[in-house]
């Protein structure tokens, strides 16, 4: 059983549209709220997600669910130690993975690092800024966002890393970690620092994107930036400087596969690859505990409707 927040329930419309509908028998999904209603959960492997994406009650209800199930069946995330973004950069900084640093716009220090950029502390949509230079040019965004109403404390201030190759382009990769696997997703070239799709002129780079996804290349170190933030179900995006990942983020949960009709002819061999070794994965974690669904009783405000 997959458990989402509410906002989040339709993130696999695409891979029970077009890839595998079968699988909507096999992979039952529902949200921390349907459950709370319900009172009782089945006995199955369990992965939490969303955990960037509570609320403060709705995450004191997932931890309290952790506790209830934890020791009758298989349970993935623990809501308990899970890494957000903010704390998962500050460990990724201290564990000598990454040399950039992110602060909370009332927290930058005086040794800030410049440039920065700005983005959203839960959210996935990448920056809000462009390069900032200074600290007058910052304060000028921070405020300029303020008045578009992003609160401060929704906002996390990013150290740049130059993360381009020999060749001058930015990469940036992405590999699922499903139980003991990690599956590469994607690897995305293009000539700007902050990358999001594919850029048209880059398309080319097919062959090597195929050596990416065969050689897994960069497991070790994935792993290890995984078991750091206390995820077992989640996809990095990350960047690649001398030798050692840098870790953007870590999402919980992530779109598996994309719309099938928006997907280049020339990406679905890569794409089914993907699809093939994710869903080799979640078998290896399926179980078949016996017994009734377990019970549930919560200490909690009611969650809005």
């Amino acid at each position: 059983m997959y458990l989402t927040t509410r906002r989040s329930s339709n993130i696999f419309r695409y891979l029970f549209r077009d890839w595998a509908r079968s699988l909507r028998k096999t992979l039952v999904r529902a949200t921390y709220e349907e459950i709370v209603e319900r009172g009782s959960i089945p006995r199955a492997t369990i992965v939490f997600t969303d955990h960037e994406r509570m609320s403060p009650d709705l995450l004191g209800l997932a931890r309290q669910l952790w506790d209830q199930v934890s020791p009758h069946c298989r349970a993935l995330n623990n809501p308990h130690t899970v890494l957000t973004r903010v704390p998962l950069l500050h460990s990724m900084f201290e564990a000598g993975i990454n040399e950039h640093r992110a602060f909370r716009p009332d927290d930058v220090p005086a040794d800030l690092r410049y440039p920065v950029f700005v983005r959203g502390a839960n959210d996935h949509l990448g920056p809000r800024t462009d390069l900032l230079e200074d600290r007058e040019a910052l304060e000028r965004a921070l405020v300029r966002l303020a008045v578009q109403d992003d609160p401060c404390d929704d906002l996390l201030v990013v150290e740049y890393e130059d993360c381009r190759g020999g060749d001058g382009c930015y990469r940036k990769f992405a590999a699922f970690r499903v139980g003991d696997a990690i599956i590469p997703r994607h690897q995305i070239v293009g000539d700007h620092w902050a990358l999001k799709v594919v850029s048209p002129h880059f398309a080319t780079r097919a062959e090597e994107e195929c050596s990416y996804a065969n050689e897994n290349p960069h497991a070790d170190q994935a792993m290890r930036a995984f078991e750091i933030a206390g995820i077992e179900y989640g996809r990095i995006d990350y960047g690649w400087v001398d030798g050692r990942i840098r870790v953007w983020e870590i999402n919980t949960n992530p779109t598996v596969m994309s719309d099938l009709y928006r997907t280049k002819r020339s990406r679905r061999p890569l794409q089914r690859l993907f699809l093939e070794r994710f869903l080799a994965a979640m078998a290896d974690l399926e179980t078949t505990p016996e017994g009734p669904d377990i019970p549930l009783a919560f200490h909690a405000p009611t969650l809005p409707r």
